[in-house]
């Protein structure tokens, strides 16, 4: 639901391309500004509510309310376990990961809007 906003004011704008997507300066910083406060209230709840008993991981909690940055980051660590050993508790890679998996929705709405 974050990011409908942003798919809406995509779709409507009529300005000059920023980064290959069709929103102002202004809109791509406070998308950068709000998946930052949304991953800062997740990594807080998370580091708050540590329990014993069940899975403690980043990515276990919050896989339902941040799946943009999850999914991708869990999907490398199932490819090769070899490969992406660094990633055991990925919790700043999935803010990366939401954030490129922003920028590729947002760019193919902007192609698909061109045509």
């Amino acid at each position: 639901m974050l990011l409908a906003y942003w798919i809406y004011q995509c779709l409507k704008y009529k300005g000059a391309f920023n980064f290959g997507i069709a929103l102002a300066k202004r809109q791509i910083l406070f998308l950068i500004l709000s998946e930052i406060l949304l991953f800062s209230v997740l990594f807080l709840l998370y580091y708050l509510n540590q329990d014993p008993d069940t899975a403690n991981s980043f990515a276990w909690q919050n896989m339902f309310f941040y799946f943009r940055g999850v999914i991708p980051v869990l999907a490398l660590t199932s490819l090769d376990d070899k490969t992406f050993n660094f990633l055991s508790d990925p919790t700043w890679e999935c803010l990366v990961a939401a954030f490129i998996s922003d920028y590729i929705v947002l760019l193919i709405i902007t192609r698909f809007k061109k045509k």
